[in-house]
């Protein structure tokens, strides 16, 4: 899960970044100079941005949220401190001021804020906290997080082969982009199968040992065709839903500045999203960035564990038995007094259903029945008195057993 989240958030920043390097002799490539420019060259900045955010589904949400970031931050040792303010249309929404430290892959958010979501999710009894900050520690990152990291991706960006290039011009010391639908969807896919079809870049950014992400000849041929079963239909059809979508951005490079202005329009048949990003940048010789002292520290573990124990009261009524990690082929089972991990085989078949070891199923939920399969499809546990839900956005299995019974 851990190698997942990594490599989609390696792909978001890339795709946020829209740092189309073409010909040297095209403005593309001269914004990637500039852009390039300010992370190896830059030693601290300060930046502010402002946020415009609509979002109008009918029947769903209809709401306005400005926020603004101010922020510092220190290139070489990868740290800043940010100071978010949001504010909505919706006078019983009060959100309160967000402090960010970030030092490396940790960062610290100020306890209002934190104690803000634990009410939402009816967790601030368990989330209660004397200090004045939470650091939410990495403990699972196997690489350095700072500058060299950067100038990794940097490097790996620059290296792309894309085969597509976007429109970008330059007039009146400006660089100007424009995209619809069509281009956004093209740019996503390219991205997606570049990174697919080198994975062993990203092992080496990522510090894992190169086998690990280095696929075979066969297990590649394997995934593209996935990705053209699977992804690309489902690429088209997103085409097709956001038809008439736009982006446009325009940006500014001046000595030790850097300004721009971005706005999306994000066209769908039940709704529609708007976004207006202002955002400026000023080059510093140093900055100087305190963390905080009065911490509470929170492991990845620990949140797990809030998360698994902060589930609604209907679901506590139906005690929670296993949890499955469908892309860290782990099934985690709940004891009594204690957790037990087990790596295992999770497969997924052409039609999307789950199967695990029938010898492992078992074991873990003391089946009365003897192993006809080596796999079994996890849904059928359902056959067995148990309930099975499905996490799409974690792409996690909760088996669950009703008290009540």
């Amino acid at each position: 899960m851990k190698k997942t989240v990594l490599i989609l958030s390696l792909v978001a920043m890339m795709l946020v970044s829209m740092i189309p390097v073409s010909a040297e002799t095209t403005p593309g490539q001269d914004y990637w100079n500039e852009m390039k420019a300010i992370y190896e060259e830059w030693e601290a900045m300060e930046s502010e941005s402002t946020i415009e955010l609509q979002l109008s589904i009918p029947d769903v949400i209809e709401q306005t949220f400005n926020i603004s970031v101010t922020a510092e931050s220190d290139m070489e040792t990868f740290s800043s401190y940010m100071v978010i303010e949001v504010e909505t249309d919706d006078p019983e929404m009060v959100i309160p001021t967000i402090e960010l430290y970030t030092e490396g892959a940790d960062f610290y958010l100020n306890r209002e804020f934190v104690m803000f979501l634990a009410e939402m999710a009816e967790m601030e009894e368990m989330l209660a906290f004397e200090e004045d900050f939470v650091m939410l520690q990495d403990n699972q990152t196997d690489f350095q997080l700072d500058s060299g990291f950067l100038v990794q991706i940097l490097e790996y960006l620059e290296g792309m082969d894309l085969e597509f290039e976007l429109d970008m011009t330059f007039e009146d010391g400006t660089y100007h982009l424009s995209m619809g639908s069509d281009e956004m969807i093209d740019l996503l896919d390219a991205y997606l199968v570049y990174v697919m079809t080198n994975m062993d870049q990203m092992a080496m950014m990522m510090g894992l040992p190169e086998e690990e992400l280095d696929l075979t000849e066969e297990e590649l041929a394997e995934m593209m065709e996935m990705y053209e079963m699977f992804v690309a239909p489902m690429l088209e059809q997103v085409r097709v839903y956001i038809a008439g979508s736009t982006y446009e951005q325009s940006t500014v490079f001046e000595e030790g500045f850097y300004e721009e202005v971005a706005t999306l329009n994000l066209t769908t048949p039940f709704g529609d999203v708007y976004m207006l990003m202002e955002s400026s940048a000023t080059k510093l010789d140093e900055v100087e960035i305190e963390l905080p002292t009065s911490v509470k520290i929170i492991t990845e573990e620990d949140l797990t564990n809030w998360m698994l124990s902060g589930m609604t009261a209907e679901q506590e009524a139906r005690s929670l038995v296993a949890v499955i990690d469908v892309d860290a082929d782990l099934a985690v089972q709940m004891g009594e007094y204690d957790v037990f991990e087990h790596e295992t085989t999770i497969e997924i078949s052409a039609e999307g259903r789950s199967y695990m070891p029938t010898s492992l199923a078992v074991e873990m939920f003391g089946l009365d029945m003897e192993p006809a399969d080596e796999m079994m499809a996890i849904r059928s546990l359902e056959n067995y008195g148990y309930i099975v839900e499905w996490d799409a956005h974690t792409r996690t299995i909760y088996v669950l057993e009703d008290q009540a019974l």
